[in-house]
């Protein structure tokens, strides 16, 4: 079955018609407004400009407005306006919306053994976990759109297919279609190579040039990073978890999975270590266990954790049935509750997830000349260039290279 050549139509009408389909789909109420909010704004701002038609050069240019989610300078939680947009683009181009996360356990769509077989690939290559895991997203959104094409048979797929589903892309930021392209490029040569289709589809997909090195990392002040932990209320559980999981990150850099993965065997309270394997590198992560965060982690197990939590993770929901925290938690909300609290102004086009804690983390370590090959180590890098990154924030040092500029 060949993708639809759709044409440019009314905008009200397509806004109109994508609400009911969300009825129809059983959305909740709250979500179909959050859309509609998006959506009147890319109406009237389609108004200033004399146009009524929707197109994906108008979509596209909406979201690179100043301040939007994929301009040079993006206020922070634009990511309802990416996806409010893709929503109204899926239903435009196929008449259907994507789901764009795959829970756990979820068969896919369409060529399941296929799909599968491929997958079986992911840890022959040594990838980490949680890049398997996007990959997977990744794959389960195209064999949905390959089912909804009515593809009975994977041969019958060609680059009209293929570059269908390449314009579902369109308003994803450049570095998540990147990261797609590299997905679905190796699953079309293995498909290929594996007899699934008699063409290499793989060059149909267009070279995104990204290099997420090129950017500069976010981070806080060391005062900044007090002032977060200072705001915690540590007379609750809550408060209690959160610091737990606030000090982990400042103090000793993990990431957000692997905090949520923290299982009670990897504190070695004899010897004041944290010894694990980490998701992303595979490599061993030996790390002292500073006064601070030990205490803090006693805190929360002893006096914040549920007490009918059986798991063997740190971290749990505290409310029933008491289970680890969710593969896709990325614990922004932690963070996120906390600079809020403690009135600190966050620039725009500046990250301020947990991970920004990892890098404030090396910041300050630069700050106290610590060698970079510490560093590295703290940071647990397996090549000295990712940590190499890490000097673009290093004002303090770079304000000394400065030149004297001579008078005109």
């Amino acid at each position: 079955m060949k993708q639809d050549q759709r044409q440019e139509v009314d905008l009200s009408q397509l806004i109109q018609d994508a609400r009911q389909h969300l009825t129809d789909l059983r959305y909740m109420e709250d979500g179909i407004r959050q859309y509609g909010y998006v959506w009147e704004r890319l109406r009237r701002y389609a108004a200033e400009k004399n146009q009524t038609l929707f197109s994906l050069s108008l979509a596209d240019e909406f979201l690179h407005l100043p301040g939007g989610a994929k301009s040079e300078n993006p206020l922070p939680s634009r990511k309802r306006d990416v996806r409010s947009i893709q929503v109204l683009t899926d239903f435009w181009l196929h008449g259907i919306i994507f789901r764009r996360k795959r829970t756990r356990n979820e068969k896919y769509p369409a060529h399941e053994k296929m799909f599968t077989a491929f997958e079986v690939t992911f840890k022959t290559r040594g990838l980490a976990v949680g890049t398997i895991r996007q990959l997977r997203v990744h794959l389960y959104n195209f064999s949905k759109y390959l089912a909804h094409k009515n593809i009975e048979y994977f041969s019958e797929v060609d680059a009209e297919i293929i570059q269908g589903f390449i314009l579902t892309l369109a308003p994803y930021a450049k570095h998540t279609i990147s990261y797609v392209m590299y997905a679905l490029k190796s699953f079309l040569r293995f498909a290929y190579e594996n007899g699934y289709n008699k063409s290499d589809l793989s060059v149909v997909c267009p070279k995104i040039k990204y290099n997420s090195k090129s950017a500069i990392p976010s981070a806080f002040t060391q005062a900044e990073i007090t002032a977060v932990l200072s705001a915690v209320d540590r007379g609750n559980p809550a408060g209690k978890r959160d610091y737990a999981i606030l000090s982990l990150a400042t103090r000793l850099g993990l990431r957000a999975g692997e905090i949520r993965d923290l299982q009670f065997e990897h504190f070695k309270w004899e010897t004041h270590r944290l010894e694990f394997v980490q998701p992303k590198t595979q490599r061993l992560l030996n790390l002292p266990l500073l006064n601070e965060v030990g205490w803090a982690l006693i805190d929360y197990i002893r006096f914040g954790r549920p007490a009918h939590a059986s798991s063997k993770y740190i971290f749990v929901r505290h409310n029933a049935p008491f289970d680890r925290l969710g593969d896709n938690d990325n614990l922004h909300h932690v963070i996120g509750k906390y600079i809020r609290k403690a009135g600190i102004t966050v620039p725009k086009g500046k990250r301020h997830g947990l991970h920004s804690l990892r890098h404030s983390l090396a910041s300050a370590l630069l700050v106290k000349n610590t060698p970079m090959t510490i560093i590295a180590g703290v940071m647990n890098h397996p090549h000295m260039e990712t940590t190499n990154i890490y000097l673009k924030i290093d004002e303090t040092h770079l304000k000394e290279c400065a030149l004297e500029v001579a008078p005109l």
